[in-house]
């Protein structure tokens, strides 16, 4: 299987796990490239891990939204010769609203992340990005209402930091943004507490 379509496995409430097999005879990975729009939309009761193969390269509009019980997502690496994952894309409201998520790594090939992407993802404690990653933008509303965030660091990569992108995130009380952003987008930062510390970091 190479691509899974839009809407494939959506509402199948019941749904508690997904494996992607890998290729025994050549001890290859998956095959799999592509995850369509709102494929596993819904699974909101069972699904609580899934591992997302290193050959996909795109994760499609609203993928995963409102899995409500979807504790963990990890990008595999392939094994045979150790190499990152392939995903280039999150697409818009991804992972909106799966209220269990508490990390997250974003592999370093991705370079774009959908609007509102890990919005409404009120366990998100944690957003890790993996050196060297090549995402130019945080794009609109992405961890808007992640109300238990603490921290984050925008990576050097980013130049452009969209509107609502940390919004509503309520607990954020430490913001270190890379130097090459040069662009914050309205109420990119509103609601969080008073006192936060923000730094800006810049050339040498």
């Amino acid at each position: 299987v190479e691509t899974i379509g839009d809407s494939c496995f959506a509402y199948c409430y019941a749904l508690e796990s997904v494996t992607f097999e890998k290729d025994s005879k050549f001890e290859e990975g998956s095959k799999l490239t592509s995850i369509g729009n709102y494929a596993f939309s819904y699974c909101n009761r069972g699904l609580k891990s899934i591992i997302i193969p290193a050959s996909v390269e795109t994760i499609g509009q609203s993928c995963f939204s409102y899995c409500y019980a979807l504790e963990s997502v990890t990008f595999e690496k392939s094994s045979k010769f150790e190499k990152g994952s392939k995903l280039t894309t999150i697409g818009g409201s991804a992972f909106h609203s799966c209220e269990a998520l508490k990390s997250i790594t974003i592999p370093a090939s991705v370079g774009t992340i959908g609007e509102y992407s890990f919005a409404c993802c009120e366990a998100l404690e944690s957003v890790t990005y993996e050196n060297d990653i090549i995402l130019t933008a945080i794009a609109e509303g992405a961890f808007n209402g992640c109300s238990a965030l603490q921290s984050i660091t925008i990576p050097a990569s980013v130049v452009t930091i969209g509107e609502y992108s940390f919004g509503g995130c309520w607990e954020l009380s430490s913001v270190t943004i890379g130097e090459s952003v040069k662009s914050i987008g309205e109420s990119a930062f509103s609601d969080i507490p008073d006192g936060a510390v923000i730094t800006c970091l810049s050339y040498d």
